[in-house]
């Protein structure tokens, strides 16, 4: 795993953390982002609405950002943030 992604701009709670490394893991094996629900199965949640909370706070504190499509945010849009 490359480090940069990882280096905190703000603290991460454990779970953030590791959605986290999963999202930079994810994209390095496959080449793009997973959807919602692959996070969700990856996190073991069920609602999507978790996930979605989740990625704001990352999001929030710098370490990821997401695309916007009609208001909402779109299916793969995340981008992880290098310090």
């Amino acid at each position: 795993m490359k480090g940069d992604c990882l280096m905190p701009k703000m603290p991460l709670t454990p779970r953030q953390l590791f959605l986290l490394k999963f999202l930079q893991e994810y994209s390095e094996h496959k080449g793009y982002m997973p959807t919602y629900r692959e996070i969700a199965d990856a996190l073991d949640v069920v609602s999507n609405n978790t996930v979605f909370h989740l990625l704001k706070a990352l999001e929030d504190k710098g370490h990821i950002t997401r695309f916007r499509e009609n208001g909402g945010c779109s299916h793969r849009g995340i981008e992880l943030v290098s310090n």
